[in-house]
């Protein structure tokens, strides 16, 4: 069975009663690993009476694994043990085979679930191959589970679900906009729910200015708005946003990069209207961006006729240079970035 099944094995599983340790949960997704890992303890509370935890991280070693599964659980039925960030690859050979045997061989009221972060594949791509690697040998010796980014519309659904069992409705512009600033994951999504459900119980609907109001934005949705504030000129807001970003000390060469993403996507999309092809979707696959950018490629596409002709391809040029001169002069970084917002702004055409 395909990788990107057994999410739904899994949940037909714990909803029978199965349990299938050791289990294998990796992706990007936390919410859905948090949320099953919370089903497997209430599985494990009804069919033995009780549970106890048994967590490793920096600690883990063959024999502490050893003793949480061969030492009875104290006072309790049964006991998850959970390895998080542990890589048992790294073990000496002899101590991973101990490992490879227990995990073969639990007892029935034992339960693992070997858990990797949304971050554990990124990062130097010789790094990321043998992770990668690792994950692939161990998901041999374990019921696997990718958790992966889930689809817009499957997001769209399980919002409005949420907010619906409390009576509330959203308009469609609303939810586009919470999954951009949320970039798409459940995890961000979930308190931001929570926050429109209490602003909004009088009124019973949410409004995108009511997302507006009060949902924290991620890094990535800020550059997004700066591109907004310098198309539509109003470039002290677009400044006041980047000093917003320095303040959170975010690195600078990563914003000039971010930013000049953006402008990269509102080129396409420039390229696009100006082509007659103004359909969301065909641009997303067209120029491989990402789902989670829908709501503001569909802001650039009603905005195009606006944007003057040459307007993104220069901000992209300019901001190419300014990464450039960040990477390689003892200027400040931040101050660079301001002087090529400036640049951009002095552009006549």
């Amino acid at each position: 069975m395909k990788k990107e099944d057994n999410v739904a094995v899994l949940r037909r599983d714990l909803k029978a009663g199965i349990l299938r340790s050791p289990y294998l949960f990796y992706g990007e997704e936390e919410y859905l690993k948090r949320h099953y890992i919370g089903e497997i303890r209430t599985l494990l509370q009804i069919r033995f009476g009780s549970h106890d935890t048994v967590s490793f991280r920096e600690d883990f070693s063959a024999d502490a694994f050893a003793d949480a599964v061969e030492t009875p659980p104290f006072g309790a039925g049964s006991r998850l043990i959970l390895l998080e960030e542990v890589e048992p690859a790294l073990l000496p050979k002899e101590d991973l085979a101990a490992f490879k045997a227990l995990l073969g061989d639990l007892p029935e009221e034992v339960t693992v679930v070997i858990c990797y972060g949304d971050d554990f594949l990124e990062g130097p791509i010789d790094r990321s191959k043998r992770r990668e690697a690792r994950i692939k040998e161990l998901a041999k010796l374990c019921f696997s589970v990718e958790f992966p980014l889930q689809s817009p519309a499957a997001l769209t659904n399980w919002a409005g679900r949420r907010l619906a069992a409390q009576g509330i409705v959203a308009d469609q512009d609303a939810l586009d906009y919470l999954l951009f600033l949320c970039d798409n994951r459940m995890t961000a999504l979930i308190k931001e729910l929570e926050k429109l459900a209490a602003l909004c119980a009088q009124t019973r609907r949410v409004t995108k200015a009511n997302v507006a109001e009060i949902v924290m934005p991620s890094s990535e949705s800020d550059m997004y708005e700066v591109v907004s504030c310098m198309t539509a000129h109003d470039y002290d807001k677009a400044l006041t946003k980047l000093d917003a970003c320095r303040k959170n000390r975010e690195a600078p060469t990563a914003v000039t990069a971010a930013l000049g993403g953006a402008f990269c996507e509102l080129l396409f999309a420039k390229a696009a209207a100006e082509a007659g092809k103004t359909e969301v979707d065909a641009l997303l696959s067209a120029f491989r961006i990402r789902p989670s950018k829908r709501y503001f490629i569909r802001q650039y596409l009603r905005d195009a006729p606006r944007i003057p002709h040459g307007y993104p391809e220069m901000a992209v040029k300019v901001l190419s240079e300014i990464d450039i001169l960040q990477k390689s002069s003892a200027a400040d970084p931040w101050l660079l970035l301001e002087q090529g917002i400036e640049r951009i702004r002095k552009w006549k055409g």
